[in-house]
């Protein structure tokens, strides 16, 4: 037996879940790394159920019976030795269409469609947990699933996913989550954690067997079409019954069954996002550098915070998306390249913080007051108004603008002498700007007529 480097680990995890792939799900072993002071007789007591383990686990790992193991050393344990502990999966979050077929379909079947021709179809809400055997499926929506160890995964629409597995063992110190992917697309992001954890997701192409990295699965109803892995972080280990590879982060692999796997390519590179403004004011364009490669975009839009809930999803065939209905706060934006082949890129990010919608101003000829000789225009206040642009033109289509001013203050001192229209609309903090208030006619009385008037009723009267 010799020490193991990590990489080598890895490597006998993948293949080991590979082996689990090709014949059943619950065959293969646990890898545990020895601690000092460890023993065949400790690890029997700590984390198994076996009578006689003690003696059968030496065998199993062609090692000498000694009093105690090299520290760093791995030794195999079959998971069906193991003291297991049901370990919750809980829906973080969804939107949209997301249903739970209560039984899953047997392995490799085609993926569920609708909720219409599903039995047992239940629609799924925030904070649920889910049961071993569960098969989420989304329509025009997305969930968020977060397992024990606080990997999450996150199914995208139109999506199907059959979970086979999620226990613990040892308190959280060991994890084993696996899935099959019926439909769609997945992105996995698995929290690194003790050696023994493990998680996989299994296609009828393909199985990924990963451990603390960040990566995303496709399947597709077609049977003529492959499976598609793209890698974002961390290395993953993909296989068939015909070859295995190794693909590390910037690399994607697509895999067909009964065919040897292709040669990793790598990814698009992250394009380059226009930073928007400190605020940005809805509807908002977002715009993006071009990258040569890519057919398509993919832009999702993430909450700015310890959930990551994704908020919009959307993919575009240009370089600028319009952002609208988000609720005011802020987001993350990711961005990311989609080349011929649909395997998708590195992922660009970029935070944005939307401001909140400011009030339009109405106008009322009631406002119009008199004030030290001249006549003053006043107006509500609305919601998140900090000060005022003020238009006048001759006309009620303001074609004609003849004037514009500001004002921090819901009020007007009027000085033309000129029959005019007056429109008005709020800025908020953050510079955002209302809509144009309703057109007000303004017609001024004349000093002038006004004095000789004045004058010539005073003339009659003294005669």
């Amino acid at each position: 037996m010799t020490k193991p480097s990590k990489i080598h680990s890895l490597a006998m995890v993948f293949c080991l879940t590979i082996a689990a792939w090709s014949q059943t799900a619950l065959s293969a072993d646990w890898l545990y790394t020895v601690r000092p002071g460890d023993t065949f007789w400790d690890l029997c007591l700590k984390y198994t159920n076996k009578s006689n383990c003690w003696q059968e686990l030496p065998d199993l790992n062609q090692v000498k019976r000694t009093r105690e193991l090299p520290p760093g050393y791995v030794i195999r344990i079959p998971v069906s030795w193991l003291k297991q502990a049901p370990a919750p999966v809980t829906i973080e979050h969804l939107s949209g269409d997301v249903f739970l077929a209560a039984q899953a379909t047997a392995p490799h079947t085609p993926a569920i469609n609708s909720a219409a021709n599903t039995p047992k179809a239940k629609p799924l809400s925030s904070g649920e947990k889910l049961s071993i055997g569960s098969t989420v499926y989304t329509e025009n929506g997305y969930a968020s699933l977060r397992f024990a160890d606080g990997s999450t995964l996150m199914v995208m629409p139109y999506s199907s996913v059959a979970l086979d597995a999620f226990t613990t063992h040892d308190g959280e110190a060991i994890v084993d989550s696996r899935m099959r992917l019926l439909k769609g697309t997945v992105k996995a992001k698995v929290k690194k954690r003790q050696p023994q954890t493990r998680f996989s997701i299994t296609t009828p192409d393909a199985v990924a067997a990963v451990r603390g990295t960040e990566f995303q699965v496709s399947s597709s109803d077609d049977q003529a079409a492959p499976t598609r892995i793209e890698v974002f972080e961390g290395l993953v280990g993909v296989g068939n019954d015909k070859s295995q590879q190794e693909v590390p982060a910037g690399f994607g692999i697509s895999a067909s069954k009964d065919k040897a796997l292709a040669a990793p390519k790598a990814l698009l590179t992250a394009p380059v996002i226009t930073p928007p403004p400190a605020a940005v004011i809805q509807p908002y364009t977002l715009e993006w550098q071009a990258l040569e490669q890519a057919s398509n975009y993919e832009v999702h839009i993430n909450s700015h915070d310890e959930t990551n809930a994704l908020q919009q999803h959307a993919t575009v065939a240009t370089t600028a998306m319009e952002i609208n209905n988000l609720a005011i706060g802020c987001y993350t934006v990711n961005v990311s390249g989609v080349d011929a082949e649909q395997f998708q890129g590195l992922a660009a990010q970029q935070k944005l913080c939307t401001a909140p919608n400011v009030g339009t101003p109405v106008l009322a000829k009631t406002g119009l007051q008199k004030a030290k000789g001249n006549n003053n225009l006043t107006w509500a206040a609305p919601e998140g108004a900090q000060s005022y642009e003020v238009q006048f033109a001759s006309d009620a289509e303001f074609s004609h603008i003849t004037n514009e001013t500001t004002t921090n203050t819901p009020t007007i001192a009027l000085t033309t002498n000129k029959k005019v229209f007056i429109r008005v609309r709020a800025i908020g903090e953050a510079g955002q700007a209302s809509s144009y208030s309703n057109a007000l006619p303004y017609q001024p009385k004349n000093k002038d007529w006004q004095a000789i008037l004045f004058i010539g009723i005073a003339f009659i009267a003294g005669l």
